[in-house]
């Protein structure tokens, strides 16, 4: 009985940890969408609701231009800039030290920052159990 419920606690888990990350990435895109299209439906005159894919048409475009504009002189200061103004503000600096080190890590084409493989660790005691990522060895 204890083995039938182990590996149904095994089975859940690992269903669980397969449709999260897909989950997550719809719930976060339909999120930004339907936050693009509200802030349209301020700015312009027409109901841009009825409109469909017009906040896909936006994400689109804007992620597009910020990318162009990341590539200049200007786009590097800008960036730069924004990197010491948020690790300045004190709530905002975790968060987006975080978020910077996990897309740095997830982005780089530099192998020695990305992850190797995820594993689950002891945390913070033997029972418990957390995901982490391997990012090197250390000897």
């Amino acid at each position: 009985m204890s083995n039938t419920l182990n590996r149904l606690r095994e089975n859940f888990l690992l269903g669980l940890l397969s449709i999260a990350p897909a989950a997550l990435t719809i719930w976060v895109l339909l999120s930004v969408l339907d936050s693009i299209d509200s802030m349209m439906a301020r700015w312009l005159p027409v109901d841009v609701s009825r409109i469909p894919g017009f906040g896909i048409l936006v994400t689109v475009s804007l992620l597009l231009f910020v990318g162009s504009l990341a590539r200049t002189v200007s786009g590097k200061f800008l960036n730069e800039w924004s990197d010491t103004l948020l690790s300045r503000v004190p709530v905002v600096r975790g968060l987006y030290g975080v978020a910077k080190q996990m897309s740095s890590a997830f982005f780089s084409s530099d192998t020695s920052s990305a992850f190797k493989k995820v594993v689950l660790v002891p945390f913070p005691a033997a029972p418990a159990k957390a995901i982490a990522f391997v990012t090197g060895q250390y000897s």
